[in-house]
């Protein structure tokens, strides 16, 4: 009877009026009044309490939000067991084993992001040392011809085919046959991505671990218990007109599961969706690093290869897949509150419209009005949204980011005004002045040891023949993609000599 039962007052067993304060057995056999556990397990900020003036007891009326950050077990005074089993505490007692299991989840995620990224750092660094050999392989076989888009049904790449799968398609390996692209170019193509490859099933896996996490169990779990308590039948003593003595509920119908589902979440007092841990929104963030990073050596391909490549349409799928990704890695740093992940989430998408629109620049305007109208309103939309997003991360950038996030902004804002005069047909370029143009002359030359001779495709874009200077193979303009060369030492009837650069090469004789 000697025992403090009560930590606030420090009275004994027997100075205790247990029917004012009861008193609770701990599950190791110690005992404590209900006034002293409820400070210790800080019921006032999991419950709305409501203090009787007369006697000074509190009666707990409603439910608070969740408290965010770490919540620690509350152990025994005496024995420093955890103090688990007392119905009246349950909410306490499970957020804080639930908090104690998430800062463990935590820390072992942290570990693995910390190691993927390493190794994606050093798998970059591979594919950037195998690039040379890469193109050299492809430069072995010409790439046929793709002038037209594809159809529809072999375009799977970014779009979300299979909808029990988390992501759209980013199967950026077989590119043979769905893009008319040379066997021996798919074979070098899928060597070279080994190494983002590997980066990219481990950010994946990463993801997997995070859909799973202690949270968003208990999330799932919560909704469902709801959701069957929320649609049970219904059923009461009634008289009915076919005579009989129950009311059954009616199903709840597919557009009221909806609403019951939305109002489940509500109540749960958990973050939207579950997911509140960073390693989720990091690992999709990772996995647009990788596929970008993917998009940018197709881009050095094509530049290397031509628009009229199947290279072109594959490029384009790319950017698609990517700004799909993009828009599931923003969504779920809004939903976080990632705020800072959500604003380079954005300035990420803005980069990706920015290379679709000159992407389209990249092939010449057709002469059509019929395609041309269709060009510049499929430009005017991408335009439309890329500044839909510059006026919104201007809007929601952290304080923090400011300087830097309005730097990006500038040099992104520049080159969408360059980009959409090129998809609209007007020249991307300043004239070049005389003096300008001999220095590049005097350049090329230099590294030529004084031989070629100067040529201009259809378009008027300006290159030179090596050696001999006479045609003797077929390619396509980097800057149009038209047909540039020729075969046996004849020309092509639409290119033509530049006279400005030849008259430089016989002013230098």
């Amino acid at each position: 009877m000697g025992i403090v039962v009560d930590m606030i007052m420090q009275a004994t067993l027997a100075e205790v009026d247990v029917d004012e304060d009861p008193i609770m057995v701990l599950s190791c056999g110690h005992v404590l009044t209900m006034s002293t556990l409820d400070g210790m397990m800080e019921m006032n900020d999991y419950y709305q309490g409501q203090i009787n003036n007369l006697t000074g007891s509190t009666t707990f009326i409603g439910k608070r939000h969740l408290p965010s950050g770490v919540v620690s077990q509350v152990n025994c005074h005496l024995c420093r067991q955890p103090i688990v089993g007392l119905l009246r505490y349950g909410r306490r007692i499970k957020y804080g084993q639930l908090s104690m299991r998430m800062k463990k989840y935590k820390i072992v995620q942290a570990r693995f992001m910390k190691k993927a990224q390493n190794e994606f750092d050093a798998n970059w660094t591979s594919v950037q040392e195998g690039q040379a050999r890469f193109l050299e392989a492809i430069s072995k076989t010409v790439a046929g011809p793709c002038s037209l888009p594809l159809d529809e049904e072999s375009q799977r790449l970014g779009k979300h085919i299979d909808q029990t799968q988390p992501f759209p398609d980013s199967e950026y390996h077989k590119i043979a046959t769905t893009y008319s692209i040379p066997m021996e170019h798919e074979e070098a193509w899928i060597k070279l991505l080994e190494p983002l490859d590997r980066s990219l099933k481990r950010f994946t896996a990463i993801y997997k671990s995070a859909v799973q996490s202690p949270t968003k169990q208990l999330f799932d779990a919560a909704v469902s218990h709801l959701y069957r308590l929320k649609t049970a039948p219904n059923i009461h003593p009634s008289k009915q007109k076919d005579g009989s003595t129950y009311d059954v509920q009616p199903p709840v119908k597919p557009t009221m599961a909806d609403d019951v589902i939305r109002i489940c979440i509500l109540e749960c007092g958990l973050p939207l969706d579950g997911h509140g841990e960073s390693s989720y929104v990091d690992s999709l963030q990772e996995r647009v690093n990788v596929l970008r990073l993917v998009l940018e050596q197709a881009s050095i391909v094509l530049d290397k290869v031509g628009v009229n490549t199947g290279w072109y349409w594959f490029v384009n799928d790319l950017i698609q897949c990517c700004l799909a990704h993009a828009d599931i890695h923003l969504g779920a740093a809004i939903k976080g509150s990632y705020m800072r992940q959500a604003t380079y989430s954005r300035l990420n998408r803005m980069d990706l419209l920015l290379k679709h629109l000159q992407w389209i620049g990249l092939s010449p305007m057709p002469k059509d009005d019929a395609a041309k109208q269709a060009r510049q309103d499929q430009a005017g939309g991408i335009m439309m949204m890329f500044f839909e997003e510059f006026d919104q991360t201007e809007k929601s950038c952290p304080e923090s980011m400011k300087p830097d996030c309005a730097q990006r902004l500038v040099v992104l804002r520049e080159k969408m005004d360059n980009a959409i005069m090129v998809a609209d047909g007007k020249d991307r370029y300043r004239p070049v002045s005389r003096a300008e143009k001999f220095e590049v002359f005097r350049v090329v030359s230099q590294q030529l040891g004084g031989s070629g001779h100067w040529y201009q495709c259809p378009n008027g874009h300006t290159y030179v023949i090596a050696d001999c200077g006479m045609a003797m193979t077929q390619s396509a303009c980097p800057e149009c993609g038209e047909s540039i060369g020729g075969g046996h030492h004849a020309l092509l009837r639409s290119n033509r000599l530049d006279q400005e650069f030849e008259e430089m090469y016989r002013q230098r004789q």
